[in-house]
C-alpha cells in the first residue's frame, strides 16, 4: 500500500534536507576548485539556497511528521528502512573501495567523477524502493554529469562536476518539496 500523501510529503522533506545540505557542500567544493583565493562572500553564497531549502524541508516535515511516524511503525516500512541502509552503506563502501583503487592506479584525479557516478547509481534502486520515479532522473543526471564534465573540460578534476552535482541535488530538493512531487490522494486515503 502506498503511503498517505502526508506521509509521502514528510518522507520527501527528509530527502530534501539531505539534498539541500549535500548540494551546498558540492557547490562549495566546486567553488574551491574554481577559485584559488575567493573572497569570503563566495563561500557564503551557497549557504543562502541551502538554508532556504533546508528551512522549507524542516517546515514541511514538521507539518506531516505524525503521518510519517504512523507509516514507519508498519513492518513494511521497517523492511524498507533496512534496504535503504544497505543501499546507502553500499554506496559508501563502493566510494571507499573505488577511491582506493583509483589512488593505487595513479588515477586519483578521477575520484570526484567516480563519487558523482556512484551517488547517481545509488539513486536508481532508491527510486524503486521509495516508489519515487524522480530519483531515477536525479540518478541518471548525476551519472551523465560524471561522464560529460570531464569530457567537456578535458580533465576529471574540474569545477563543473561538483557545481553541477550541487545544482542537481538542489533541484531535486526543490522538486521533492513541491506539491507536484506527491500524488493526489487515492480513494483509500481520501478518508484517512
Amino acid at each position: 500500500m502506498p503511503p498517505s500523501p502526508e506521509a509521502a510529503r514528510a518522507g520527501r522533506a527528509i530527502g530534501a534536507m539531505f539534498f539541500s545540505v549535500f548540494g551546498g557542500l558540492w557547490i562549495v567544493l566546486g567553488l574551491a576548485i574554481a577559485f584559488a583565493h575567493p573572497p569570503v562572500w563566495v563561500w557564503l553564497l551557497p549557504a543562502l539556497p541551502a538554508l532556504a531549502l533546508l528551512g522549507r524541508a524542516l517546515s514541511v516535515h514538521r507539518r506531516h511528521r505524525d503521518a510519517l511516524a504512523a507509516l514507519e511503525a508498519q513492518p513494511e516500512a521497517k523492511q524498507r528502512a533496512k534496504r535503504f541502509h544497505w543501499i546507502n552503506g553500499g554506496q559508501w563502501i563502493a566510494i571507499f573501495v573505488l577511491g582506493n583503487a583509483l589512488k593505487w592506479l595513479g588515477l586519483g584525479a578521477w575520484f570526484i567523477p567516480m563519487v558523482i557516478a556512484v551517488v547517481g547509481l545509488h539513486f536508481l534502486p532508491l527510486a524503486r524502493l521509495f516508489r519515487y520515479p524522480p530519483h531515477q532522473l536525479t540518478g541518471w543526471a548525476l551519472i551523465a554529469l560524471a561522464i560529460l564534465a570531464p569530457l567537456a573540460t578535458g580533465r576529471p578534476d574540474n569545477a563543473w562536476g561538483p557545481l553541477g552535482t550541487g545544482l542537481i541535488l538542489w533541484a531535486s530538493a526543490a522538486w521533492a518539496l513541491s506539491p507536484r512531487a506527491v500524488p493526489a490522494p487515492t480513494r483509500a486515503h481520501a478518508g484517512a
